[in-house]
């Protein structure tokens, strides 16, 4: 079984400028709670809050963005 992780910032943060801050925060939540797990049951989804259920969605160069940040 793999565990999915969804991160994302909302539209405030999103224009403030402040999406890998927030990231940045999500990750190390996860960290302190998976440190002695096997990563390869692990996916980090990027979805912007600010996406879900509004008819916006992220462009392509936000996304990369995002998952380069990630990575």
């Amino acid at each position: 079984m793999k565990v999915i992780f969804c991160i994302g910032e909302t539209t405030e943060e999103w224009d403030e400028g402040l999406t890998n801050e927030v990231l940045a925060r999500q990750l190390d939540a996860l960290r302190v709670h998976t440190e002695s797990w096997n990563y390869d049951y692990l996916v980090i989804a990027y979805e912007p809050i600010w996406a879900l259920g509004t008819g916006k969605i992220a462009t392509f160069d936000q996304a990369q963005d995002a998952h380069q940040f990630i990575r």
